[in-house]
């Protein structure tokens, strides 16, 4: 019985070991493993039930693997937080059911998973209300993660600590139109990229400002220059009372190099919107610059309809189960920390960007 970490990845079957001049085995001399799974569904000691079945469909389809078998880990096939919050997603649209995200850590196998699923039917939370899209009257509530971000934005003053810088390499002919127009396509497709957030009574809102055009500063550079662009361009603060929360500066090295610098602030970006945006915005780049229609699918909802949803009657008894939970943890316990907003934090570093590289058609 060996440890799951320890559990060969290959069985290979040979009739001797290969030997060095000295007697020992020699590791470069045996066969290499072919790209069969060790754990194919014939080894399994059991075929796997409906759920367990659904399941590995599921990892399959968020991780792009073949041949997910109820044995298999999440992580070390290469899931993590984001993917894990996609599992869970797939999950309750299957089964119109709430399973906390910690279980998934807490079950990593697709077996481990079905059987804690099983095990709490009934006690399983039933989903909630679905996200629909609210009304765009007025301003829009914002979600918990970005009450959080924009409080942090107002204690340290002037400070870049949450800006998300993005860099991507093109090479090639660049149409430069093209590339303005998918940029502006973009920005307009997610109202979050033309959202500002103003404070009410206090209290942070958001601003959906109409579609516009997204300035695409151009800079001549060298590679010895391009460093310095870069810092000085991810260092500077965003205005979140007013806007803009995103912006975009091409750097032009030659002819056919090019860097496509793009800085959000954390409070309308993500880690997974990268991958997003790289999608969209090279399917809008190949349509504008071929004089065709891009290939994007409508949008059935935007972030406001999301945090609109998390401050909705039908989240207030998990909500306010977690607050009863922290009150009585911290009963008795005196406040001493002073949060004042009037005086200036030194400027933080910004967060390592994403690099990405795209080669574009030359026309």
């Amino acid at each position: 019985v060996l440890p799951g970490y320890m559990v060969p990845a290959q069985l290979v079957s040979i009739d001797t070991m290969p030997r060095t001049a000295s007697g020992k085995v020699d590791r470069k001399g045996l066969p290499a493993p072919d790209c069969v799974r060790a754990t194919p569904r014939a080894f399994a000691a059991r075929p796997p039930n409906p759920l367990e079945e659904m399941l590995c469909a599921i990892w399959a389809d968020v991780l792009n693997r073949e041949g997910v078998t109820s044995t298999d880990n999440f992580f070390e096939l290469g899931g993590h937080s984001l993917n894990a919050t996609r599992v869970m997603l797939r999950l309750r649209e299957a089964l119109q059911v709430e399973v906390p995200l910690r279980m998934l850590f807490e079950h990593p196998t697709v077996e481990g998973l079905a059987r804690y699923v099983a095990s709490q039917t009934g006690a399983v939370a039933p989903a909630g209300l679905p996200i629909v899209t609210v009304p765009r009257t007025g301003c829009v509530p914002v979600s918990f993660a970005q009450q959080r971000l924009w409080f942090v934005h107002e204690y340290e003053a002037g400070a870049a600590t949450y800006n998300c810088p993005i860099v991507l390499e093109i090479s090639g002919g660049l149409d430069r139109a093209a590339l303005g127009r998918a940029l502006d396509e973009i920005v307009g497709r997610h109202e979050i990229l033309r959202t500002c957030f103003p404070p009410v009574d206090g209290v942070p809102m958001q601003v959906i400002k109409p579609r516009t055009a997204l300035p695409l500063v151009v800079i001549d550079a060298q590679d010895g220059e391009l460093a310095l662009i870069m810092a000085e361009e991810f260092a500077r603060p965003f205005d979140l009372k007013n806007g803009p929360v995103i912006r975009a500066s091409l750097i032009r090295m030659s002819e056919h190099r090019h860097r496509l610098l793009l800085a959000m602030h954390h409070i309308v970006w993500d880690g997974w919107s990268v991958g997003v945006l790289c999608d969209e915005l090279v399917e809008l780049y190949a349509a504008f610059s071929r004089g065709r229609s891009p290939k994007l699918a409508d949008l059935p909802i935007q972030y406001a309809d999301f945090a609109a949803w998390q401050h909705s009657g039908e989240q207030d008894h998990a909500r306010d189960a977690d607050l009863g939970y922290w009150r009585r943890l911290l009963r008795g316990c005196q406040t001493s920390v002073r949060l004042p907003f009037d005086r200036a934090r030194p400027q933080q570093s910004s967060h390592a960007g994403a690099s990405v590289t795209a080669r574009l058609p030359e026309e």
